[in-house]
């Protein structure tokens, strides 16, 4: 081992645990704004919203990233369970740090839907047959203006039908 990773190692032993504490409350901090911004949120179109999960972090193999999100249980005008995940996720694509991001578990006929930047300026990926929509995040303050925006965009994508 070279003494540069020695150093580094000598280092985290001091600060591992201060580290960990300082991530598990910047997830809790991070969880909580999103939940407030859903909570918040007035307009759902013809959603009848029932209910939303607990914040919840993940992280997929590489290259996916590490995401924290919430999903969202409601009932469509057409009486169907939708099921929508937003949130914020970290080195999701190659040219954003940290993104705020929305896409649908359900229903399966919405769940891949295309999609023109032009549209709105929100930006789409295709990642496990969903479409993702996002737009880039630097602040806190941000949040809760770029989650709405993608919500509303996926909720017109609902209201139409898909395509």
């Amino acid at each position: 081992m070279d003494d540069s990773m020695n150093s580094f190692l000598n280092d985290g032993l001091g600060v591992y645990a201060k580290a960990r504490a300082t991530l598990a409350l910047f997830e809790v901090e991070i969880g909580k704004l999103i939940s407030a911004s859903v909570q918040h949120r007035e307009r759902w179109s013809s959603l009848r919203i029932g209910k939303t999960s607990q914040p919840t972090r993940d992280k997929g193999f590489e290259p996916d990233g590490y995401w924290m999100y919430i999903k969202i249980e409601a009932l469509s005008h057409r009486q169907e369970q939708v099921v929508i995940e937003c949130g914020i996720w970290w080195n999701a694509t190659v040219n954003c740090n940290a993104i705020i991001y929305g896409c649908f578990h359900q229903p399966g006929r919405i769940m891949a839907f295309p999609w023109k930047k032009e549209q709105s300026g929100i930006e789409s990926f295709n990642r496990w047959n969903k479409t993702h929509l996002y737009l880039p995040v630097e602040k806190n303050t941000e949040i809760d203006g770029v989650l709405n925006q993608i919500l509303d965009q996926l909720l017109i994508q609902l209201d139409k039908g898909g395509g």
